[in-house]
């Protein structure tokens, strides 16, 4: 009985941690995501002034 009490802690402590993992990559890859989106938006400045006046 002690061993399955075991057992089960072992795998509830094995997917906590790999669920924890999982919400950091998902976390630190859409915190990416947005400083890339944010990167890629914006226009240099003299870029933007050539555009107008063509």
């Amino acid at each position: 009985m002690f061993n399955d009490i075991w057992i089960a802690r072992k795998n509830a402590m094995s997917l906590a941690k790999t669920l924890m993992v999982a919400t950091m990559v998902i976390a630190i890859g859409t915190q990416y995501a947005v400083i890339t989106a944010d990167l890629l938006i914006r226009v240099p400045e003299g870029r933007a002034d050539r555009n107008r006046a063509a």
